[in-house]
């Protein structure tokens, strides 16, 4: 078989990331950020057996990527 004969399945992803800023004073700033990763939680798998001589695992997804991940941060700064 040549290169590329045998193509898995797509990859579709969203990550977001929002951030807000505050003013405490005059002196200090606070960030709040929120991430998201993965965001609308499309089941993303990864490759295909592609060993021709596996009978067991040959075209058979077997696992698949990270589901949704959520992250959140705040950050003091003076």
């Amino acid at each position: 078989m040549g290169r590329n004969t045998l193509i898995g399945p797509s990859l579709v992803n969203a990550d977001v990331t929002l951030t807000r800023h505050f003013r405490v004073g005059e002196r200090y700033h606070i960030q709040f950020r929120a991430e998201f990763f993965n965001m609308f939680n499309h089941p993303n798998y990864n490759l295909v057996g592609r060993i021709l001589n596996d009978p067991a695992t040959f075209g058979q997804v077997l696992s698949q990527l990270d589901p949704r991940q959520l992250q959140f941060g705040l950050k003091l700064t003076y």
